[in-house]
C-alpha cells in the first residue's frame, strides 16, 4: 500500500509547479491504492449509498401512574410515527414500582385508529424497578401519522413511578 509522506521542501527549495505537481502526484497514488486495498468489490454499491437507514427513537412517559384498576382508558402519554418506519426495539424502564401486593404492573404500546391494539405480543411485567425490559414485538410496520399510547396496569394499590419506554425504529433515508 502506497503511503502518502508529505515532503518538506529545504528553505532554499523553490516550489515550482513541477514540485507540486510531484505532490499531487503522490497524493494520488495514495488515494487511489486506499480505494483499491480497502474497498473490496461490490462492498460499497450504488444501491446501499441511495438507501442508507436512519434510526430514531420515540419516547412515552408516564410521571406517576396511581393504583387502581386496569387504567388502559387513562392513556399515559401519546406520540405520533412521524415518517413511515419499521419498529426495531421496545425498552421499558421506571425508578419504582410497587405491585400493592397483588400482580406486578405491566405496560403496553397500543396503535390507535380503528380498533386499538397492542403492538406487542403481551405486555411487559416491570417485576423490579431500575431494570430495563424489552418488549416482543408484534406489529413492526407503521405509516406516517400513526398514533401509539402508553398503557399501564396495575394492582388496586400498586403504582408505577418515572416510567419510560423507548420505542426504536428504522427507516430508509430520503433525501
Amino acid at each position: 500500500m502506497t503511503v502518502y509522506n508529505r515532503n518538506s521542501p529545504a528553505d532554499d527549495t523553490t516550489i515550482s509547479a513541477t514540485y507540486l505537481d510531484g505532490e499531487l502526484s503522490a497524493i494520488e497514488s495514495a488515494v487511489n491504492d486506499i480505494d483499491d486495498n480497502n474497498i473490496s468489490a461490490g462492498a460499497i454499491g450504488n444501491s446501499k449509498l441511495a438507501n442508507p437507514k436512519a434510526y430514531f427513537a420515540l419516547h412515552l412517559k408516564a410521571g406517576s401512574v396511581a393504583g387502581g384498576a386496569a387504567i388502559a382508558s387513562d392513556r399515559q402519554d401519546v406520540t405520533v410515527v412521524p415518517v413511515t418506519a419499521t419498529l426495531v426495539a421496545v425498552r421499558v424502564s421506571c425508578t419504582a414500582k410497587d405491585d400493592g401486593g397483588g400482580t406486578e404492573p405491566d405496560v403496553d404500546v397500543y396503535l390507535e385508529g380503528g380498533t386499538p391494539a397492542s403492538i406487542l405480543n403481551s405486555a411487559i411485567d416491570l417485576a423490579a424497578a431500575l431494570t430495563a425490559y424489552t418488549g416482543s414485538i408484534s406489529t413492526s410496520s407503521f405509516s406516517a401519522g400513526d398514533v401509539l399510547t402508553l398503557r399501564a396496569t396495575t394492582d388496586a394499590t400498586g403504582g408505577i413511578t418515572d416510567l419510560d419506554v423507548v420505542l426504536l425504529f428504522k427507516t430508509n433515508h430520503v433525501a
